[in-house]
């Protein structure tokens, strides 16, 4: 079960990206629901961010790969994240 589970879910690509390490498109539905994020805050709804992004930056976007993004980017943005230790 836990394959199926992981076989739906979106791959979240973290900018900053080397040129050519990403699809553009990914980075940019990536983007634009950290713009959103930061337009309607922290707690803001998957629902609510999928329709901003496409009103704003005209990306179609599932509220459940939203919330993939949003889970990324609070994950990256916790102390010590990203920290390769030595």
């Amino acid at each position: 079960m836990a394959d199926k589970q992981t076989a739906q879910q979106p791959t979240v690509v973290m900018p900053p990206a080397p040129p050519g390490e990403s699809p553009p498109e990914a980075v940019q539905k990536t983007q634009a629901v950290a713009d959103a994020l930061v337009q309607f805050g922290e707690n803001a709804d998957p629902k609510r961010i999928a329709d901003a992004v496409k009103a704003q930056a005209g990306i179609d976007i599932e509220p459940g790969e939203v919330a993939a993004i949003l889970a990324k980017l609070r994950e990256r943005s916790q102390p010590g994240a990203g920290v390769v230790a030595p």
